[in-house]
């Protein structure tokens, strides 16, 4: 077979010299010629074996180890099938290295998409320092919150308006002269508030309150702001400073000693003898409607009321329940340092008959640093019995403040209708000394009528 080759391949190339040549072969001698063709011969030799080594070479490169020879013959179809599966094996591997690559690709994928996120709002949280201003802290507020809702896949949930936070409390220890008495660390009022707005025009405010060793509600009130100067108000009328109705659970505006429960704004500890034997720092649920001007505050509400203890017909002492009361207070400014106001309320019992009424006057003036205070307030009850009894007093009460320490006194006393009952007088002197913002320590002694009833109270009061 290769001797075929090998005269064809001569005779091709005699054939193509003789074809382009022609006029160069004729023009030599034969024994030219015949050089010619024994050095093409050579040639051709040389290359024969080239090719014959290289095919050796292809025949180890494709005959597996396992494929039987017969006689040193190469068996091609074995060979083949041999390599057939090959290529199948190799196929099903690299469709398996193609699935694990898939499933590497999309979890790198989702984790760049994750990536990407976090990184989109960690840009808006670096540029916020440049476009943000200090007050606009709500918005870089907003921006923080959406990239968390982003990165742990939560949509942006709705705006609520927010919510101011405060409160206080006080800490006192309490000496008496009465032999035998306890002297002992009293804790005393505790109070968190909570405020916040429905639009401009509506507050909504809450306080819990610590009372005998437990947290309740102290307050809880809806002030719809109505009529006044500016737009925190439904509608902007001249004239009127303020104005509006409150629904819940507040502190009752009889007289002026309510404006001064919390502890922060009572200079002095104590509350005055006729607010303590009277309507007791009144607390109660109702709707209320107030307006201020410049010269003139008044406010009116209607409440569930409480009840007094009296004597029935039998002589015997027992609690009347009141069902529903109805009051208000006016006051005068005449001029801008001076309040005069007057207060009233009624209470009603069984089929709605009067059985109380509380009527009260009261005085206030503040000057530079100087403020002075007074009230007047009687009880009337047991009206609809027709056994109508009065309780009664006043206190004038004066404050001059420093600066960093204020001085102040409150002299009250008090007259019960009942003929086993003594009248009662307390003079209170104490001041108090601003330690820091928000923190006072205060200092009261009392004098009371009562012999050996004196008590000094040192309090430690805190806002937060």
């Amino acid at each position: 077979m290769m001797n075929c080759i090998k005269r064809i391949s001569i005779l091709t190339v005699v054939s193509l010299l003789c074809i382009f040549s022609t006029e160069e072969i004729f023009g030599q001698d034969l024994t030219g010629l015949l050089e010619k063709i024994n050095a093409l011969e050579l040639s051709l030799q040389r290359v024969e074996k080239q090719v014959n080594h290289k095919i050796e070479l292809l025949q180890k490169e494709i005959t597996p180890a396992n494929v039987n020879t017969i006689e040193g013959d190469f068996d091609i179809q074995k060979a083949i099938a041999v390599l057939n599966v090959r290529i199948n094996q190799l196929a099903a591997n690299l469709e398996q290295l193609n699935s694990y690559q898939a499933q590497a690709v999309q979890a790198e994928l989702s984790d760049a998409q994750q990536l990407n996120s976090q990184a989109f709002f960690e840009a808006l949280l670096a540029m916020d320092e440049e476009i943000i201003e200090p007050e606009d802290e709500q918005i870089e507020g907003d921006i923080s919150d959406l990239a968390l809702n982003s990165s742990l896949g939560a949509q942006p949930s709705l705006e609520f308006a927010p919510i101011d936070i405060t409160g206080f409390g006080d800490f006192s220890r309490a000496t008496r002269q009465e032999q035998g008495a306890k002297n002992s660390f009293e804790l005393g009022q505790v109070e968190i508030d909570l405020e916040t707005n429905l639009g401009d025009q509506v507050v909504i405010a809450a306080a819990l309150a610590y009372d005998e060793a437990v947290f309740g509600l102290g307050a809880f009130t809806i002030d719809f702001h109505l009529f006044g100067s500016d737009d925190s108000h439904f509608r902007r009328v001249k004239g009127i400073e303020h104005s509006g109705i409150m629904v819940g659970q507040f502190d009752v505006p009889f007289g002026i000693d309510w404006q001064v429960y919390p502890s922060p704004d009572r200079k002095l500890v104590s509350s005055p003898l006729v607010v303590e034997n009277t309507h007791d720092s009144w607390n109660d649920y109702g709707l209320q409607g107030y307006l201020e001007t410049e010269r003139i505050n008044a406010v009116v509400y209607g409440t569930n009321g409480f009840g007094y203890e009296g004597a029935d017909a039998f002589g015997n002492t027992v609690e009347f329940e009141m069902n529903t009361s109805v009051g208000g207070r006016i006051g005068i400014k005449p001029y801008n340092t001076i309040e005069i106001g007057g207060s009233y309320s009624s209470f009603s019992g069984d089929k709605s008959k009067v059985d109380m009424t509380l009527l009260g006057m009261d005085l206030q003036l503040n000057f530079k640093n100087l403020s002075l205070k007074g009230e007047y307030i009687t009880q009337r009850y047991g009206i609809a019995r027709n056994s109508t009894q009065r309780n009664s007093g006043l206190y004038g009460q004066g404050l001059y403040d420093f600066g960093k320490f204020f001085l102040t006194s409150r002299y009250g006393l008090f007259s019960s209708g009942a003929a086993d009952v003594d009248n009662l007088k307390r003079l209170s002197v104490g001041g108090g000394w601003v330690l820091f913002q928000n923190c006072e320590l205060r200092l009261e002694h009392q004098i009371n009528s009562q012999a050996h009833d004196d008590i000094t109270i040192m309090q430690l009061v805190v806002g937060f």
